[in-house]
């Protein structure tokens, strides 16, 4: 019997990842055959089952944990001298695992990381849009290299390096039809009470907010909280529809602006919120996630 090829161990791995043996395929652009063909290689190998079926998809047997410690501690062996020979050679190279809220995915990122990209050709950008919560965690789990948020307020280890990159102002957006659409400046008291779309709590702008209403003594409990969503553009969509107002970044909000969905209205006291980068204290590749720190804080760098 041949031995198993090492990248049947990362299909094995993100077969894991995903429960899923259609979502792994998906993942690593193969066929759901082939990565059944490579799992079962592996169970040959190990003369084990390692997965079994459930309702949800795919889970571990006791043999299959077994195995997910070994592949692990064999991927991760490789990948750090993969990054230790790139160290050697000067040149950045490898991935780095980028976790980001919304706001920055949709706004800050694009353009940066596609330059990016053409001066480290080496360097694999992987990028997962998310809420802000999510993104701070899988930089503190080690799924994530680096984080962009819309809040520091989920981080929990001081290790984590946490750097403001950029601010902007958080407004109010109204229904078109809103009898305050016409307002350039609002106060606090003149929406408290107003039908209200929410993001989800994990969400950066979400926390931002709340600690602006706190600032005024006032909470979420004041307004009528008709709707949460999980990302910007569901509230904008919300709004445009009538179901209520919401408070957000002035980025998103001035797209939806122009194209005419919903109504901007500033808030007399000009609240900002600011996004923070978080670098994890235990990179995947160290080369490539240094350049991209360096790269990131530079581009952002006396930019709001």
């Amino acid at each position: 019997m041949s031995d198993p090829r090492f990248s049947y161990f990362r299909t094995f791995r993100e077969v894991v990842r995903q429960k899923s043996f259609s979502k792994a395929a998906e993942s690593l652009g193969i066929t759901q055959g082939t990565v059944s063909n490579q799992i079962a290689s592996l169970e040959r190998f190990f003369d084990a089952r390692l997965f079994v079926r459930t309702p949800e998809g795919v889970e571990l047997t006791e043999e299959g944990e077994i195995a997910l410690e070994a592949i692990e501690t064999a991927l991760d062996a490789v990948e750090r001298a993969k990054d230790k020979i790139a160290a050697v050679s000067k040149e950045p190279s490898g991935k780095v695992r980028v976790s980001t809220s919304t706001v920055p995915g949709g706004y800050l990122l694009p353009g940066s990381v596609k330059e990016f990209r053409s001066e480290y050709p080496k360097v694999d950008v992987i990028i997962r849009v998310c809420d802000s919560l999510e993104a701070t965690e899988h930089v503190l789990s080690g799924d994530a290299d680096v984080a962009i948020v819309g809040t520091d307020a989920f981080v929990t280890r001081k290790s984590v390096e946490v750097v403001p990159i950029a601010s902007e102002e958080l407004v109010v957006i109204l229904p078109p039809d809103h009898e305050l659409a016409d307002a350039m400046e609002v106060s606090i008291d003149d929406i408290v009470g107003e039908p209200y779309v929410n993001r989800e709590p994990g969400s950066g702008t979400r926390k931002e907010v709340e600690k602006y209403l706190k600032s005024h003594g006032l909470g979420f409990e004041d307004f009528k909280i008709v709707e949460e969503t999980g990302s910007t553009e569901a509230v904008i969509t919300a709004v445009s529809q009538g179901v209520g107002i919401s408070i957000i970044s002035e980025r998103a909000a001035k797209r939806a602006e122009s194209a005419g969905l919903i109504r901007i209205a500033r808030l007399e006291d000009r609240p900002r919120r600011f996004f923070y980068a978080l670098k994890s204290d235990r990179p995947l590749h160290a080369s490539a996630t240094e350049a991209f720190w360096e790269f990131l804080l530079s581009e952002f760098r006396g930019k709001s």
